[in-house]
């Protein structure tokens, strides 16, 4: 679950290639409403259809076989704890702040 430039440059791509995992991502007319969704929470003027058309790629996604979702978009963050994917769900904002957190607790500890 991305905008439409991180599907393109292929960002996660490599790395879950190399690990052997298939990403797949929605189809068009449901990629084109999750990117209007991803511009109208950037005005922060939203509603219930923003939440619509990701519960909606969720469905289509876990229908599809996905075993795992990953929102890969700050702007799908805001709005992803309401998602029940029925389907392991991470998050890459979250992932990267926990990672940075660890990080940082490691740095003072060797200090």
């Amino acid at each position: 679950l991305a905008s439409t430039a991180v599907i393109k440059t292929g960002l996660y791509m490599k790395g879950f290639e190399e690990r052997g995992v298939r990403l797949i991502y929605p189809f068009a007319d449901l990629q084109d409403r999750l990117m209007t969704s991803i511009r109208r929470i950037k005005t922060g003027r939203y509603g219930h259809e923003v939440s619509d058309a990701l519960r909606s790629a969720v469905s289509e996604l876990v229908g599809r076989k996905a075993e795992v979702l990953i929102v890969a978009c700050t702007e799908l963050s805001i709005i992803s704890d309401a998602l029940n994917a029925g389907v392991k769900l991470y998050d890459s904002s979250q992932e990267l702040a926990e990672a940075i957190v660890r990080a940082a607790k490691r740095k003072a500890d060797n200090s």
